[in-house]
């Protein structure tokens, strides 16, 4: 479960979550993050530092020890898509049109 609100971070920013099964700790979880595996604390606590824009999926899982043959494993995801914020947007809207504008203004001088 994510312990901050991964909504409000951006490229470069860490998000700590916290890996458990059934409410409690459990022993050697796997998570991974673009690929990669990430560490996780004894408090289950692992830091997944944010890439770009984008989708972003964590998984963690686990093997339960206890489970006999076949072993049984659980897996869960979180993921979030991170978005132009909408003042963003209106600067992107704005540059685009002054852009436009521009390559307008060239080809009707070049005709003239």
């Amino acid at each position: 479960m994510a312990l901050q609100n991964p909504f409000s971070l951006k490229e470069g920013d860490i998000l700590p979550i916290q890996v458990l099964f059934q409410g409690t700790l459990i022993n050697n979880p796997l998570v991974e993050y673009l690929g990669q595996t990430i560490s996780v604390s004894n408090n289950g606590i692992a830091l997944i530092p944010i890439g770009a824009s984008g989708l972003q999926v964590i998984e963690a899982s686990y093997t339960d020890p206890n489970s006999n043959n076949p072993p049984i494993s659980y897996a869960a995801t979180l993921t979030a898509q991170s978005v132009l914020e909408p003042q963003s947007l209106g600067l992107l809207t704005a540059t685009t049109a002054l852009g436009i504008s521009q390559i307008l203004n060239r080809r009707m001088k070049k005709k003239a």
